[in-house]
């Protein structure tokens, strides 16, 4: 249901699946997932961290865990729950690259990109790492680097909407208003039909 977008559905069976087997580490886990996509975050943090009270080396609930601090923007606990998720598993993409986004919000550019670039080494065809490499570079006013992260971005995903927002962003600082407004309307139609 939730692959479907029918989250507040997926989000009330998996309410129901965590009171029928409540030491169940993996329903916790996909029901903090659930919780996270339609945006409650705080109750998404507690299911994630019931998920590790069950299974506390799962590298992907720490990861989980690190995505929803992220988002709630509390940047510090979102970067020990990824270090902790790397101490676990030194391979666990997901967990470089939100350390790195993490990293990048606080300024922190070099270390960010630095994990950042190892998410893409672990997993080449990995969009959101190459957003958040955009995102570092753009912050840095380093504009064609960040247009040829978020390039790549939306290579492998062409739904993102974000990278085509950031493209347009980009081009305007650099005085490219004609390759600015093509990324703007691209990206409007992207909205559009997404």
């Amino acid at each position: 249901l939730s692959d479907m977008r029918q989250h507040p559905r997926a989000v009330a069976h998996l309410r129901e699946a965590t009171q029928l087997d409540p030491e169940d580490a993996a329903t916790w886990s996909t029901y903090a997932q659930a919780l996270w996509r339609v945006e409650w975050l705080p109750q998404a943090a507690e299911a994630y961290e019931r998920a590790i009270a069950l299974l506390p080396n799962d590298p992907w609930a720490h990861t989980g865990l690190g995505d929803t601090r992220l988002r709630m923007g509390v940047l510090d606990d979102a970067i020990t729950a990824y270090e902790t998720a790397l101490e676990l598993d030194p391979r666990a993409y997901a967990a470089h690259c939100g350390k790195g986004a993490a990293l990048s919000k606080q300024g922190a550019f070099e270390p960010a990109l630095a994990s950042l670039r190892e998410a893409v080494r672990l997993r080449p065809d990995y969009a959101p790492a190459f957003y958040e490499i955009g995102v570092a570079h753009q912050h840095n006013k380093e504009y064609e680097a960040a247009l040829g992260a978020f390039g790549k971005a939306v290579q492998l995903d062409g739904w993102d909407v974000s990278a085509v927002k950031n493209m347009a962003r980009c081009y305007a600082r650099m005085g490219r208003r004609d390759l600015a407004k093509k990324a703007n309307d691209h990206a409007a139609k992207l909205q559009h039909t997404h």
